[in-house]
């Protein structure tokens, strides 16, 4: 399956990493954050690394992120 990151009009390269809600709950404050309104489910929503922060990519941050903290930098 090939996976599009799910933010509209998202112009995403190659190099940038998709990634996957770690929980359903995060999956739905994703949804929430960037107003998503299409019909993808849990397991195949995916975000690129461009609608995140510095901050969300450094280890503290990820750590957050596996807790349930899901805010979104929506660079």
């Amino acid at each position: 399956m090939v996976y599009i990151c799910a933010v509209e009009n998202c112009d995403r390269q190659e190099h940038n990493t998709l990634f996957k809600a770690p929980s359903e709950q995060v999956y739905r404050v994703w949804k929430e954050t960037i107003g998503y309104e299409g019909r993808a489910k849990f397991q195949s929503f995916r975000l690129c690394s461009k609608h995140f922060s510095d901050h969300q990519h450094s280890e503290e941050g990820r750590q957050g992120v596996q807790r349930g903290a899901a805010g979104l930098g929506m660079n």
